[in-house]
């Protein structure tokens, strides 16, 4: 009796790990092309916003680029031009 306990934790166990890592891997593949989790354009104009935002930009106008957003905005009283690309790299020039 204690066996068929025993068997059923490890079984109950590797099932779960399974279905864990499953929805894990799942969660990998859905994607667009370039790798990023897909959102809708707005949420994603939104997401690039804050992250700009968080560092000193305002009066922020994008556009969506094929691997990113770019746009104008204003640092420190000047207009700058800003990239934003997918792998979170950013331009300010």
């Amino acid at each position: 009796m204690k066996n068929h306990r025993h068997d059923r934790l490890v079984f109950a166990t590797a099932a779960a790990l399974l279905i864990g890592v499953s929805s894990a891997a799942l969660a990998q593949t859905i994607g667009t092309d370039s790798g990023v989790n897909s959102t809708s354009p707005e949420e994603s104009k939104n997401l690039a916003k804050h992250k700009l935002q968080g560092l000193g930009l305002t009066d922020l106008k994008l556009y969506e680029l094929k691997h990113g957003w770019g746009g104008t905005a204003m640092q420190n009283g000047k207009p700058v031009k800003v990239e934003l690309r997918v792998d979170g790299s950013v331009d300010i020039r």
